[in-house]
């Protein structure tokens, strides 16, 4: 029973740690990505022949 309550813990501490990491990493992208990216125009798909 014991075994089962630390694998429990184990568990639930790994899961906090993870969710907070989550959220921590996001507000500090948050604040970083004030500037928009410059993006590339999307590539047009097909076959163009050349003249």
């Amino acid at each position: 029973m014991e075994f089962l309550f630390d694998l429990v813990k184990e568990f639930v501490k790994a899961t906090v740690r993870e969710v907070s990491a989550y959220y921590l990493r996001k507000q500090l992208l948050n604040k970083d990505n004030k500037k928009p990216t410059p993006r590339r125009h999307k590539q047009k798909g097909g076959f163009r022949k050349k003249k």
